[in-house]
């Protein structure tokens, strides 16, 4: 009897608080399974967690893509739940195999069946013989796509890669993070400006310059209004140029990331001060409509791109940009140099840093809105207590740049904590 009351209470929770108790166990996959059998009413709450993200696996050699078609032809209860899906080869067989192939029609009946996706993330597979299926109109539109070292060396195509990209009449987030595999220049009559992109991140691709190069082809100029690129070498400051100049894609760009913490030059680990014409194959002034722009960099001076090349970087954006926005990663020390312990300096280097910083930003953009420091993601040797750290570091910053902290245009996100003990 107890057991039967109890069932009975849970059948007649008001549908929100089910949906509150079903939330909580959002990342709790077997409790989850368990709330959808309590009750018809507890299915629907658990089925939105249960299905959101469908990772669908292969080794290569099965159907098993073709199987979760026809599934989801037999289940169009559960299409709806739907919200991302992962298109992966299994890892242990990604490096010596070619991979789940990925063709337009089964993209297409995957599409056409799940009405709700938003994002769908492409891992380890291949688009091979994608160019000789038929062409179909382009009828749908992503949130987020995702290439992870997608295709196979010898068998992909750039005029695979544009018929897969075809499907799609609109992307709004696309991320690279691959090859065009065994591809050295782009073929011949290759379609061009047929997929409107808003969003672009390039992540650790060796080879910018045919990447950039293909991407430049296929994006209507004036839909891309953000870029994010990770810089690996020099070759990603000479890609990057010719790909924001050419076919005015730089003149529409409104915000800019560029990630220089992995950034190697050749034949060396960590670079001297680089001087600024190193940095004009970049072309930033290309970017006539750029409102942001935001560079990553190590902080300290032995790291190869510190925080002293912001501001031969920045001699290259164009004026009008309203807001620069720098983040920095690593360790910086915190030393006391007043007898009662109550006045911290971060160190010389980074207070030439500074200076040299606002006089860059005070000449040369002159309707910059903020120029925001970020050193959350910072570590510190300070010893005291957290809310001290953070009111000497503002302290510090607002001693090295006075014009811009009088005109209330600087902003310090400091370290969180104190998360390291240096020696």
């Amino acid at each position: 009897m107890p057991g039967n009351h109890s069932t009975t209470l849970t059948r007649h929770f008001p549908v929100d608080v089910i949906a509150d108790i079903v939330d909580h166990l959002a990342r709790d996959q077997p409790s989850l399974k368990s709330c959808s059998l309590v009750s018809r009413a507890w299915v629907y709450s658990a089925r939105v967690h249960l299905f959101s993200k469908v990772y669908l696996e292969s080794d290569g050699n099965d159907d098993r893509c073709e199987q979760y078609v026809e599934l989801l032809g037999d289940s169009p209860h559960v299409c709806a739940f739907v919200r991302q899906l992962v298109l992966a080869t299994s890892p242990r067989r990604r490096w010596y195999a070619s991979g789940t192939r990925i063709t337009p029609t089964l993209l297409i009946g995957l599409l056409t069946r799940i009405p709700n996706l938003h994002a769908i993330e492409f891992c380890g597979v291949n688009f091979a013989g994608a160019q000789y299926q038929p062409p179909m109109p382009s009828a749908f539109t992503m949130d987020h796509i995702t290439f992870t070292d997608v295709g196979f060396p010898g068998m992909d195509t750039a005029h695979d890669w544009t018929r897969i990209l075809s499907v799609f009449s609109s992307i709004g987030h696309l991320t690279v993070h691959t090859e065009l595999p065994h591809i050295h220049h782009l073929p011949p009559k290759i379609t061009t400006s047929f997929i409107r992109i808003s969003t672009l991140t390039i992540l650790g691709v060796a080879r910018p310059d045919i990447m950039l190069e293909f991407l430049g082809q296929i994006v209507i100029c004036e839909c891309l209004k953000s870029l994010d690129v990770m810089m690996l070498t020099p070759e990603h400051i000479s890609a990057f140029g010719p790909f924001v100049s050419t076919g005015g894609i730089g003149a529409h760009i409104r915000e800019l990331r560029l990630d220089f913490t992995r950034f190697r030059g050749r034949q060396q680990g960590h670079l001297p001060k680089l001087p600024s014409s190193y940095w004009s194959p970049l072309q930033l002034g290309s970017l006539s409509s750029l409102h942001t722009i935001t560079l990553t960099v190590w902080l300290g001076d032995v790291a190869s791109t510190n925080f002293a090349h912001v501001c031969n970087i920045l001699e290259h954006a164009p004026p009008n940009t309203e807001i620069i926005r720098i983040i920095a990663l690593g360790v910086f020390r915190c030393v006391v140099n007043s007898n009662d312990g109550s006045e911290v300096t971060l160190g010389e280097f980074l207070r030439e840093v500074l200076i040299e910083l606002e006089e860059v930003v005070w000449s040369r953009f002159v309707n910059v809105e903020s120029v925001v420091v970020d050193l959350s993601q910072t570590k510190c040797s300070h010893s005291g207590a957290d809310e001290d750290l953070r009111k000497e570091v503002k302290r510090f910053f607002a001693a090295a740049m006075p014009r811009l902290n009088k005109r209330s245009a600087l902003q310090v996100l400091t370290p969180l904590c104190r998360s390291c003990e240096l020696p």
